[in-house]
């Protein structure tokens, strides 16, 4: 559940930074906000990621257990 938790917060992040950049489908110049939601998402992405190493090595999570 935390795996999938970070995964969603960095998605969200994300699609947050693209929607608040956009004006009439145009992009803008970087500001704070986005700057912040970037670095929000990017760390999402490493916890999760860590998260998702620890469940497949750690606890054989969608490995064979033959």
């Amino acid at each position: 559940m935390a795996h999938m938790g970070a995964m969603i917060c960095a998605f969200t992040f994300f699609a947050l930074r693209l929607l608040l950049r956009l004006d009439e489908l145009q992009p803008l110049a970087p500001d704070a906000l986005s700057l912040m939601l970037d670095t929000g998402g990017f760390l999402s992405l490493v916890i999760g990621s860590w998260l998702g190493g620890k469940l497949v090595y750690g606890y054989g999570v969608g490995q064979d257990q033959e």
